[in-house]
C-alpha cells in the first residue's frame, strides 16, 4: 500500500538520525543491511539475524509492472527506496522516491518533491540525500548507448540542487544505481560511460564536479569497477573481468587512491552491489546470480548471507 508524504519527511528522518546516534547505541551489537529481491525491498538484521519484508508489490525487472529497488537506509527504522512502473516490453513510464519503515507493515509513502529519481545516496554527515537523473538523450562521440546523467541532492526543507556532476552511463543499472560520499566529502561515487580502458563507476571530486580515476590505466586494462564504497581512510571498490586476460581477478578490493593501486580482499565472480561499515567493520557484496556475501574487513572471511541486491549498510 502507498501513502503520499510532505516536503518535511528528511528533515524528519535527519532528526531520527542524529535522536539515535546520541542515544549511545552500540553498533557491534546489531546493524541493518537493506537490499532488494526479486522487485521487492527486505531488511536484515545482523544481531537478530531477522529478516523483515518491507513491500509486497513489487514484480522482478523485466516484468510489467512496479519494481522496487536501491534500498537507502536512513536511519534504524526508515529505508528510502526507488520504484519504477514498466509495461511488458521493459518501457518505464514513471519513477518514484518512496520512504518505509522498517518496524511496520508493507505500506510505504511517496517523497513529493523528488521527480524521476535514478541512483540514490543518503549522507547524516551534510544531511543530503543524493539522486540521478537522465537530463540529456545525444549520445557521447557517437556512441548510440550513454546519456547524459545529473546529480541533484535534496535538503532537509524539502529544495532540491543541481551539482556541477555530469556523466555518462553505458552498462550500468540506474535503477540501481549507488550515489556515495566520501566521510571527508570530498568525493562522489556516480556512475561513467565505460570505454576499454574506463570504468562504470568512477570518483567525481565535490569542489569543481571533475572526475577521477579510481584505478591506474594498467590497473583497469580489461576489468572495470561495478561498484564503490568509503571508509574513513579506504575507498573500497568492486572489480569485474571481462576476459582471461584482465589485469585483475573478479573481485572485492580496496584502493590506495593516491597511488591508484587495489589489493584485493575476496575474490568474488561478477561482483556487483557493494556496501561498507566501519562501525560494524564489514561489507556486504552482491554477484550476478542475485547473492549478497558478508566479508569481514579484519579478518577478510567471507561467508553467504542471503539471496538479494543492492545492498546497504546502517550503521556506515
Amino acid at each position: 500500500m502507498r501513502a503520499r508524504l510532505t516536503v518535511l519527511t528528511i528533515a524528519v528522518l535527519t532528526a531520527a538520525l542524529y535522536a539515535w546516534a546520541a542515544g549511545g547505541a552500540d553498533p557491534k551489537a546489531g546493524g541493518l543491511i537493506a537490499y532488494s529481491r526479486e522487485g521487492n525491498i527486505y531488511a536484515y538484521d545482523i544481531g537478530s539475524s531477522e529478516e523483515r519484508q518491507l513491500t509486497s508489490d513489487g514484480v522482478s525487472e523485466g516484468t510489467a509492472g512496479t519494481t522496487h529497488g536501491c534500498p537507502t537506509i536512513i536511519d534504524e527504522n526508515t529505508i528510502a527506496f526507488l520504484s519504477w512502473e514498466a509495461d511488458g516490453a521493459g518501457l518505464i513510464s514513471s519513477r518514484a522516491l518512496n520512504v518505509a519503515d522498517r518496524a511496520g507493515g508493507s505500506e510505504y509513502n511517496a517523497v513529493d518533491f523528488v521527480e524521476d529519481p535514478l541512483g540514490l545516496g543518503w549522507t547524516s554527515g551534510d544531511e543530503k540525500l543524493y539522486y540521478l537523473k537522465l537530463t540529456g538523450e545525444v549520445s557521447e562521440g557517437g556512441d548510440p548507448f550513454g546519456a547524459e546523467v545529473t546529480l541533484f541532492s535534496a535538503e532537509g526543507d524539502g529544495e532540491s540542487s543541481r551539482t556541477k556532476v555530469k556523466t555518462w552511463y553505458g552498462g550500468v543499472t540506474l535503477n540501481a544505481c549507488r550515489v556515495r560520499q566520501s566521510p571527508d566529502g570530498k568525493y562522489l561515487s556516480v556512475p561513467r560511460f565505460p570505454t576499454d580502458v574506463s570504468d562504470y563507476y568512477g570518483l567525481h571530486r565535490v569542489s569543481d564536479g571533475k572526475g577521477a580515476d579510481v584505478l591506474k590505466e594498467e590497473w583497469l586494462g580489461a576489468d572495470y569497477v561495478t561498484g564503490l564504497d568509503f571508509s574513513a581512510d579506504t575507498v573500497y571498490a568492486n572489480i569485474a573481468s571481462m576476459g582471461e586476460d584482465a589485469p585483475l581477478i573478479a573481485g572485492f578490493y580496496f584502493v590506495d587512491v593516491e597511488n591508484k593501486e587495489p589489493g584485493i580482499l575476496a575474490q568474488i565472480d561478477d561482483p556487483r552491489g557493494l556496501a561498507v561499515s566501519d562501525a560494524q567493520e564489514f561489507a556486504v557484496v552482491g554477484n550476478m546470480d542475485g547473492e549478497l556475501k558478508l566479508i569481514e574487513l579484519t579478518t577478510r572471511d567471507v561467508r553467504d548471507l542471503c539471496k538479494g541486491e543492492d545492498p546497504d549498510i546502517y550503521p556506515r
